[in-house]
């Protein structure tokens, strides 16, 4: 997706949540001043989710959600396991303690906006679940999966306290575009370190081939040479130079474990330790 073509917002609403939203009316450029700020807020992220430098920047995506929704906080969840969700990234004091809680996929509001692929307006009992998890001061809810293609990858809950206004069809549709345009930032961003990964290892195991077939035989000839001088030198030469081929031994046997550590795949790195959560606030 190009960025030239996404217009900025004025100032005006260049404020951490901008003005309240208005519970009705507004007009057409009201709801073109709330796509707009979901658009900034992706065209803000699109260099960071391309570098790819730190990993997925989970928890900037949901700073960025929260700005863009006008919300007061934004929980960012993917699949963790089987049948669980992680919490990678939150933005806002009221979500603080939820970074790296675990909930069951099937129990939790983003598991079940993955599950199900579709965004939408959380409200009677799901919202009333969440209150009770969050606090009376949870209000307005909106959740969208993060969607590339058929593969969806986690969730986005952005939420509003209970005395701000509701969200509207219009943030519901802006926040899952912005969330399908980060889901398919992400996985381009993936597939370049995938690229690089494999060149990477390639390169390796071309290095590691040239050590075995060159490096390794010329020095064994060099030692044997030598040895055939050993033979036929007087008893202290002898023992220089056999001193020279054991050098040799132990260079060889240093050029192997390295080749050996060239051919090592790199690991994942693994989750950070997490701690279970209220299944329904996430």
């Amino acid at each position: 997706m190009s960025t030239r073509n996404v217009v900025r917002a004025d100032a005006a609403m260049s404020d951490e949540h901008g003005p309240a939203p208005p519970t009705s009316g507004g007009g057409e450029f009201t709801e073109s001043k709330r796509r707009r700020r979901w658009q900034d807020a992706f065209s803000e992220l699109l260099p960071l989710l391309l570098s790819g430098e730190a990993g997925p920047p989970y928890r900037l995506i949901a700073q960025s959600a929260t700005t863009a929704a006008m919300a007061d906080f934004a929980v960012l969840a993917v699949p963790y396991g089987a049948d669980q969700v992680i919490v990678t990234g939150v933005a806002g004091e009221l979500v603080a303690g939820l970074a790296n809680r675990t909930a069951p996929l099937a129990g939790s509001l983003t598991g079940q906006a993955i599950l199900a692929g579709q965004p939408s307006l959380v409200t009677g009992d799901r919202r009333a679940a969440a209150a009770a998890a969050l606090g009376a001061a949870t209000g307005p809810l909106i959740v969208v999966p993060l969607a590339a293609g058929e593969q969806v990858r986690g969730a986005l809950l952005a939420g509003r306290l209970a005395t701000r206004p509701s969200f509207t069809e219009t943030d519901l549709a802006a926040a899952a575009s912005f969330a399908d345009h980060v889901a398919v930032t992400m996985e381009l961003a993936r597939a370049r370190t995938d690229q690089l990964t494999l060149a990477q290892v390639e390169d390796h195991d071309r290095i590691a081939g040239d050590l075995h077939d060159h490096v390794i035989k010329e020095l064994f000839a060099l030692g044997m040479v030598l040895q055939g001088h050993a033979a036929r030198a007087d008893p202290a030469t002898a023992d220089r130079i056999n001193g020279y081929v054991d050098t040799l031994d132990e260079i060889i046997k240093k050029i192997r474990t390295s080749i050996f550590g060239l051919h090592q795949r790199p690991a994942r790195p693994r989750a950070a330790s997490v701690r279970p959560s209220p299944p329904s606030v996430q």
